[in-house]
């Protein structure tokens, strides 16, 4: 299967006729539901926070996670953003068969593919394969 990031369910909603607020786009990491009023309000009180990259060790948040949970440090795996997390993880676990739902996130085949895993596909929708460029 050829790598292609995802977002293509404006063209499966043009193509199949169905409105794209009523598919689930897996390729994407957005929560279906929206921000929930909380995490809005804190994101609002707290804008000066987010102005710049994340500590990449998450030094602070990995200690803070250890002694919370009273695990020792080095075995908490912390990555700015998922996508950091989605090569790591491969790394760590050298997986030598996967099977990925698709369409999903290009990444994932990546991370597998770059740990010479091999990727197995089980499609969700049947003429997935006519997205593919």
């Amino acid at each position: 299967m050829q790598n292609v990031h995802g977002g293509t369910i404006y063209t499966i909603a043009r193509e199949t006729g169905v409105a794209p607020d009523q598919l689930i786009d897996f390729s994407a990491n957005i929560n279906p539901l929206g921000f929930s009023p909380r995490v809005k309000k804190v994101l609002l009180q707290n804008q000066g926070a987010i102005l710049h990259y994340p500590d990449r060790g998450a030094y602070d948040l990995v200690c803070q996670l250890a002694r919370y949970h009273d695990i020792p440090a080095h075995s908490i795996l912390a990555g700015n953003g998922s996508t950091e997390l989605i090569f790591l993880l491969p790394r760590v676990l050298r997986p030598k068969r996967v099977l990925l739902v698709v369409p999903t996130f290009s990444e994932y085949e990546t991370s597998i593919r770059n740990v010479n895993g091999q990727v197995f596909y089980f499609k969700t929708f049947i003429n997935y394969d006519k997205w593919i460029f």
